[in-house]
């Protein structure tokens, strides 16, 4: 009970922070049936009687003074009562949410496979750990744990599945939910409760797989935010330009560029949807879809720079006119400057026009080879790991080696290093692999050059980079 007079504290903490907070009243609620569940499996008396007064019912009652406790905490903040009613406000005033990565359904998709696969494990282990229970005769005795642990992990999991923002949840849940029920088995077989350390290690190993290895494979720590999941660099390079203009964004990143730039710079929109509601979110989609009308969009918010997530949405519309000038691109972001904006700053910041990747310049016919690499590497001296810089430099290189006879030994060599080096990059890009099987080719390694090419062919559907 002493423990649980922390939680009203820490849900107003959460509560001025996040609209998440009532995730914390869903996971009280799942141990406060639990504990009923517990109660309930006795005879004696009527079950509120029990709850309600003698020592057997203390347990519940604080639980349930600590929810009412967090709940009285809820409404001190600067919109009061409304902060309990802003997530259903956003689902009934926001119709757009479905359009919104975090808010859509989980997809069965590589990106999500940990996911999918936790869930069907922990499927396995819950339902091994029930019929074990059973088998021993404790299933009664232990229905409180088995409702608890289902409520937490698959209320949560559901949740995850209609909108993958939630699946966070589901793998901080994890570690301690599966620890208890893989090792469930070692005291129903022998009736003995000396399972704890082997629930300990078995949580830790758990707590790695789900939380830390996802981690370091998309090489981001602790206080850094990822590089190839946010426009770190670009931001790097809008500072060091200075490029103090109006900007529109991709709503995703809004809330990385808040807290990068203001309060010097405003975005254009972010994850607050509540906030923007139906009709600025409509905009700024039509922006990104290039549907009828996203030109007088960036009219009339005087847009006069572009910060695009090219990679994730066709973006070839934003050029087509010729009305904005590519200056920067990485393998996760592009900025374009509206065209009088460039004008004003031409001498010190060169196009990118050739290497645009929103244009898809993996054609090499009718352009000029020397002048794209010398864009390359622009490319590649403000962003080294640039694995689509990488793999379309090899390309390059490749085609102006037969030029220069006296260099194209080297040349090569370079081509397939750089190759190498953009496939260890990005392995699911079908550039790389096609920059690999073409520098291969050109020196001569015909079984590397044909695994590659097979490897572009099925990978040529999934990104551009």
């Amino acid at each position: 009970g002493g423990r649980l007079a922390l939680l009203p504290l820490l849900n107003l903490l959460w509560v001025n922070l996040h609209a998440g907070f009532l995730s914390g009243f869903l996971l009280l609620g799942a141990f406060g049936v639990g504990e009923m569940m517990r109660y309930a499996r006795r005879r004696e008396g009527r079950l509120w009687t029990r709850l309600a007064s003698g020592p057997t019912g203390a347990r519940f009652r604080a639980m349930l003074f600590a929810g009412c406790a967090c709940l009285v905490v809820s409404v001190v903040t600067p919109n009061g009562a409304g902060a309990l009613m802003y997530p259903f406000r956003l689902m009934l005033e926001v119709h757009l949410l479905s359009r919104i990565c975090e808010w859509q359904p989980m997809p069965l998709s590589g990106n999500f496979m940990l996911f999918w696969a936790v869930l069907g494990i922990g499927a396995v282990a819950m339902l091994r750990s029930f019929l074990l229970s059973r088998r021993a005769g404790r299933l009664r005795r232990e229905a409180n744990v088995f409702v608890t642990d289902g409520l937490l992990f698959f209320g949560f999991a559901l949740l995850a599945i209609k909108s993958c923002r939630h699946v966070a949840w589901v793998m901080l849940l994890t570690p301690s939910i599966f620890g208890y029920h893989l090792v469930a088995a070692r005291s129903y077989l022998s009736d003995k409760a000396s399972a704890r350390p082997l629930y300990a290690w078995v949580a830790a190993l758990l707590a790695l797989v789900v939380g830390v290895l996802p981690v370091s494979q998309r090489q981001c720590s602790w206080l850094k935010p990822p590089r190839r999941q946010l426009p770190v660099n670009a931001a790097a390079f809008i500072e060091s330009n200075g490029l103090d203009l109006r900007f529109y964004n991709t709503y995703e990143w809004g809330g990385y560029l808040i807290w990068r730039f203001w309060p010097a710079r405003k975005v254009f929109i972010d994850g607050r949807c509540l906030v923007y509601g139906d009709d600025l979110i409509r905009q700024a989609l039509k922006v990104e879809d290039g549907a009828e009308g996203w030109q007088e969009v960036l009219r009339r918010w005087k847009v006069k720079m572009l910060i695009l997530r090219y990679g994730k949405r066709p973006a070839a519309h934003i050029f087509a006119d010729d009305r904005w000038r590519c200056v920067y691109w990485d393998d996760t972001v592009l900025v374009a400057l509206r065209d009088d904006v460039y004008e004003e700053r031409r001498p010190g910041l060169p196009e990118l026009k050739l290497s645009n990747p929103a244009l898809r310049p993996d054609r090499f016919e009718n352009v000029d080879i020397a002048a794209l690499m010398e864009e390359l590497d622009i490319v590649l001296a403000r962003t080294p790991e640039c694995g689509g810089a990488l793999a379309a430099r090899a390309r390059c290189l490749v085609r102006l080696a037969p030029e220069r006879p006296e260099d194209s030994r080297g040349m090569l060599q370079d081509a397939l290093k750089a190759a190498r080096q953009a496939v260890k990059l990005f392995p699911a890009s079908a550039l790389s692999w096609r920059a690999l099987s073409e520098a291969a080719s050109a020196t001569g390694d015909d079984k590397l050059a044909a695994s590659a090419a097979a490897k572009a062919a099925r990978l040529k559907e999934n990104q551009q980079y």
